[in-house]
């Protein structure tokens, strides 16, 4: 998987180069993060376009189809992400260029410095990780330990708070328990983030910020089931329990014969 977020890096560099502090690869990288962020949106829009046949019926089928979406789009997939461009910078600054996706002029421009005194390798390969930024409770609540938790914490939880919002739209008009199923996997993502490159990891969250917000309104675009659609949806299911819970008919009584006097 590294290998595939290697190219998709090496990709993006190429297309948006951006020689400003930072450095091009961390705007690469916050791009890549804006790409991240697409997943829980598109998430969200398969769920609200869903909602189209299913209504406010939350049987078995649907209740597994909303989890499966919201397990794939707001886990999995952004946590191979994040994993693998922590990977692919660490692997650039062990010299594996080819081995994470990467080609040796990828590797010749990490080298590179722009506003810090190390390579840009260096910063988002040789980083500390994010648990072991945030334990560090000997840095006191210096300036660089306050950046470093609005950037690890803060920021994270803002990009899941509009998460939140779009799983709420996509459930509009309808139990709000369902919603829970797209934004509470997210908070995975959040704790499966510590062993990644801290400076890696906070250009993603810089990138998805936005795109979540924007978000929203694409989610809100494809519009809540029609009400006509939810009263057939909770009549057939009224129907169907009715018919489930009424009573066996009892057999006809056969027809008493008739004696002469």
């Amino acid at each position: 998987m590294d290998r595939l977020v290697g190219r998709l890096l090496s990709e993006l560099h190429a297309a948006f180069p951006v020689s400003v502090c930072p450095g091009d690869w961390a705007w690469t990288t916050t791009l890549a993060g804006g790409l991240v962020a697409l997943f829980p949106v598109l998430g969200a829009i398969m769920a609200a376009i869903a909602r189209r046949w299913t209504g406010n019926r939350y049987g078995v089928g649907p209740v597994v189809l909303f989890a499966l979406i919201g397990a794939t789009t707001t886990v999995l997939l952004p946590w191979l992400v994040f994993a693998g461009s922590s990977l692919v910078f660490r692997g650039a600054l062990d010299g594996r260029a080819a081995a994470v996706g990467l080609t040796r002029a990828d590797l010749g421009t990490l080298q590179t410095q722009l506003c810090f005194n190390t390579s840009q390798v260096g910063y988002l390969g040789g980083s500390r990780s994010v648990r072991q930024v945030l334990g560090d409770v000997s840095a006191g609540w210096g300036a660089v330990f306050a950046g470093a938790v609005a950037l690890l914490v803060v920021l994270p939880l803002l990009c899941w708070l509009f998460v939140y919002f779009q799983a709420k739209i996509a459930f509009r008009r309808g139990p709000k328990w369902p919603a829970r199923l797209l934004w509470v996997p997210m908070l995975l993502l959040m704790l499966a983030t510590a062993p990644q490159s801290a400076t890696v990891t906070a250009h993603l969250w810089l990138g998805f910020l936005p795109v979540a917000v924007v978000g929203m309104i694409a989610v809100a675009m494809v519009g809540a089931p029609r009400w006509s659609t939810l009263e057939r949806r909770s009549a057939e299911a009224g129907a169907i329990e009715a018919r489930s819970s009424s009573p066996p008919a009892l057999p006809p009584a056969p027809p008493r014969e008739s004696r002469p006097a």
